[in-house]
């Protein structure tokens, strides 16, 4: 039992710790400030454009599944 723990948790840690090193990786990239910039203003527009949508209109498929369970 105790090996599965160790199959199962060893690659679950490892994973968990990618974006850790990843980061390290990429602030020793002279551009690493303003990729990072970039990324935040890119996940920025949108965001902020995808909150602009238009509303939602469930009525015509409230309709049909009204009709349906009649």
């Amino acid at each position: 039992m105790e090996l599965v723990l160790l199959v199962v948790a060893v690659p679950m840690v490892w994973f968990l710790l990618l974006p850790a090193r990843a980061l390290g990786r990429v602030r020793r990239h002279p551009f690493a400030t303003a990729g990072a910039l970039a990324a935040l203003l890119v996940t920025g527009w949108f965001a902020i454009g995808g909150l602009r949508g238009e509303p939602a209109d469930y009525g015509r498929g409230d309709v049909q599944l009204r009709a349906l369970l009649d």
